[in-house]
């Protein structure tokens, strides 16, 4: 799951890496991930955007709803074989309550406004996706698009492939502890 703790990992990682490996060339970041807060998603977006090493961000397996901005922010974006991407509309979580009021909706709505602004501005910096097909995959969850490797390719939202894990001089990992 993409949280606000596992993005500042990233953060500290990158950092890490920036300073005890002063030669290092690039960070291949291999994500496979669900998603989860949009938010983060974005923080994690500008974290490898702006990484003074240069991030080469990996499809592991899935890389689903926020973890898409993640993977976003690499000017490098490889997909390894059987790959697959989701993209779709922001939601917004109803809490336990069952009873909404009016000015509970108009602030979801403006949520929810705010949050396609992010993704619509993410996705138009790293696809080929006219602005009316990105407009439609963050309007409904009716127009999400599950995407294989051929067509993040396509869709520029890959810019190349892998095919195996590479070697690397340090490792780290950040994971859910299940």
């Amino acid at each position: 799951m993409v949280t606000l703790n596992k993005v500042m990992s990233l953060s500290s990682v990158l950092d890490e890496i920036g300073q005890n490996y002063k030669s290092a060339t690039q960070v291949l970041l291999y994500i496979s991930s669900p998603g989860g807060d949009i938010d983060a998603g974005k923080i994690g977006y500008q974290v490898v955007k702006n990484s003074p090493i240069p991030v080469t961000t990996v499809n592991a397996s899935s890389v689903e709803s926020s973890a898409t901005m993640i993977y976003c922010g690499a000017q490098k974006r490889q997909v390894m074989g059987d790959s697959i991407f989701l993209l779709h509309a922001p939601t917004v979580g109803n809490a336990p309550r069952s009873n909404v009021s009016e000015n509970m909706l108009d602030e979801k709505t403006e949520f929810t406004s705010r949050y396609r602004n992010m993704i619509k501005t993410i996705y138009q910096s790293c696809t080929h996706l006219t602005d009316e097909q990105i407009e439609k995959i963050t309007y409904s969850e009716d127009n999400h698009k599950l995407l294989d490797n051929k067509q993040a390719l396509a869709t520029g939202i890959a810019t190349g492939e892998m095919t195996d894990f590479q070697p690397a001089d340090a490792a780290y990992y950040i994971h859910d502890n299940d």
